[in-house]
């Protein structure tokens, strides 16, 4: 029941793409336009599609040339005779000689000759799709591959078909899907356990590499440029925010620092510059170039007070020493110097 279903979500979807084809291409007769788009948003509300999604090809595959159909396909009820389903296979047969001499155009019209006389044969449109991609001609391949699924659902050859048509498009987990639907129903392949393990390693490698992408964004940001602007690249770059928390005399830099009206004012330039910034790497390379900006303008107007917070920062174990020296700590030196002869 579901398979059904989605022949005939399929069979409206190629409908309303012809539909949508003939509205394009109608512009004397405005009434006809308007006539065909009514008919077209009545199928979309009947039958629950939009002709806009772009996710449709990948639920219902690409859509039926209707009038390739009518015009080339003989009806589905047909009655074949002996001779003729004969004459069929000689002309599938000469398609696939012209493959092996890579013939494919003669290959197409040979596959094109089998299926005008069995329309219902899913070996000839799997052989075609083949035909049509060397050819180039991925949509009309799709087609094929998912017309013979439609015909024999366990064709194993048309989902290993289908699987290197995606691969030839760059669509590895599409392929992968297919290659193993192909598999399932012929476990023993070779082929079809490689080319898994092919489309396994391919999104492997993708996944690889935009964790490490995501990880070194290009054009990252220079966390250190900020403090080294400020500081002349005290500490070797980024400040080390250890010392800085247990050095006394550092805190009081810093406090003095943020209480300085000059930076207030910057500060407050600075958030209302960025409050309609968004998130991501465009707001924190803002937030960087605009702390430089900062740091430039109070290294220029209050060199004094950056100096001072600079030469704390390059020399914070020595302020340490200094700060946490008692009255007994020239005694303490004086037992642990060796005595003088």
């Amino acid at each position: 029941m579901a398979q059904e279903q989605l022949i005939k979500q399929r069979l409206i979807y190629s409908i309303l793409k012809f539909l949508d084809s003939e509205i394009q291409a109608e512009s004397g007769n405005i009434e006809r336009r308007e006539s065909i788009e009514v008919a077209a948003q009545c199928l979309e509300t009947a039958f629950n599609i939009s002709v806009a999604n772009p996710q449709n090809d990948s639920i219902y595959g690409p859509p039926v040339d209707l009038l390739s159909v009518v015009s080339n396909t003989p009806p589905a009820n047909m009655l074949l005779t002996d001779d003729m389903r004969q004459q069929a296979d000689r002309f599938k047969n000469q398609g696939n000689d012209f493959i092996k001499q890579e013939k494919y155009q003669e290959a197409l019209e040979a596959y094109n000759a089998a299926v005008q006389i069995d329309a219902n044969n899913a070996i000839y449109y799997c052989n075609r799709a083949a035909a049509h991609s060397k050819l180039g001609n991925n949509d009309q391949a799709f087609r094929d591959c998912f017309r013979a699924i439609e015909i024999d659902p366990n064709y194993s050859k048309v989902y290993g078909r289908l699987g290197a048509i995606y691969l030839t498009t760059d669509k590895v987990n599409e392929a992968l899907d297919a290659y193993k639907k192909a598999h399932a129903l012929d476990p023993n392949n070779e082929n079809y356990i490689q080319s898994i393990r092919l489309c396994e390693e391919r999104l492997n490698a993708t996944n690889n590499t935009n964790a490490t992408n995501n990880t070194n964004p290009p054009n990252a940001p220079n966390l250190s440029s900020m403090f080294g602007s400020l500081l002349g690249g005290a500490s070797g770059g980024t400040p080390d925010m250890m010392s800085f928390l247990n050095n006394p005399a550092l805190i009081n830099m810093a406090s003095q620092f943020v209480q300085n009206p000059q930076v207030q004012g910057l500060m407050a330039n600075l958030v209302t510059n960025l409050g309609g910034q968004e998130g991501g790497q465009g707001g924190i390379s803002t937030l960087l170039q605009a702390g430089q900006r900062m740091a430039s303008e109070l290294s220029s107007n209050n060199p004094d007070l950056i100096e001072s917070l600079r030469r704390n920062m390059n020399n914070p174990s020595q302020q340490n020493r200094n700060n946490n020296s008692g009255p007994n700590s020239d005694n303490q030196s004086d037992q642990n110097r060796p005595s003088s002869s």
